[in-house]
């Protein structure tokens, strides 16, 4: 009944998880997804469990992201807690705002609940929350998460300690015969001689 009314009050067509049958947990895996607007009917299936339900959702937010990531924008309602939760403009950062007219004593339990029930878990800023909490703060936005851009990363590589370019092909005489002398097939070494070193980061 909760998730209905949550999904109602978000004008969310909640007939794609109405069904008694489907449990309290995926009917939240469902409303999260519709929140984000994303194809439910992949996943919407009593046949999957909750776990196999929040790895499809995931993955059609993350292809949704990157195809557009305007609708990951905006201002989330929460109509329990009645607290705001604003999601920047490039979905790196997350602030809420706790209502004045509220009496509700939170706990930082209870906000960082709050935030997993919309699926923010990574990058949560708990000195903010628990100063919010220690402070009573209200009617001002507090930033409790923040994500880490995506960057291109350098491959590694091998240097090398030995000849890779040794002359193994036979030089032809003149008169027709071949000379072998100054082919060398294999870099004669050392036992323990430092072969080839791996570096993790490029140069």
């Amino acid at each position: 009944m909760r998730e209905i009314r949550l999904g109602l009050a978000g004008n969310l067509d909640t007939q794609h998880y109405r069904n008694p049958l489907f449990s309290a947990n995926q009917m939240r895996e469902i409303r999260i997804g519709l929140k984000f607007c994303v194809d439910v009917s992949k996943y919407a299936n009593l046949m999957l469990s909750v776990t196999d339900m929040r790895r499809t959702r995931h993955k059609l937010m993350k292809e949704a992201y990157k195809k557009d990531n305007s609708r990951f924008d905006g201002v989330i309602f929460d109509e329990e807690s009645q607290i705001d939760i604003r999601i920047s403009d490039n979905s790196m950062n997350v602030y809420i705002t706790i209502p004045e007219t509220s009496s509700k004593v939170y706990t930082v339990f209870d906000l960082i609940k709050l935030l997993k029930n919309y699926d923010i878990v990574y990058g949560v800023i708990e000195d903010n929350l628990r100063n919010a909490v220690r402070n009573n703060i209200r009617n001002k936005e507090i930033k409790v998460a923040e994500g880490k851009m995506i960057e291109t990363g350098k491959s590694g590589w091998y240097e090398l300690f030995f000849q890779t370019d040794l002359p193994d092909e036979p030089i032809a005489l003149p008169d027709g015969r071949v000379n072998y002398l100054n082919t060398i097939v294999a870099e004669t070494v050392e036992e323990g001689q430092i072969l080839a070193q791996y570096h993790n980061k490029g140069m």
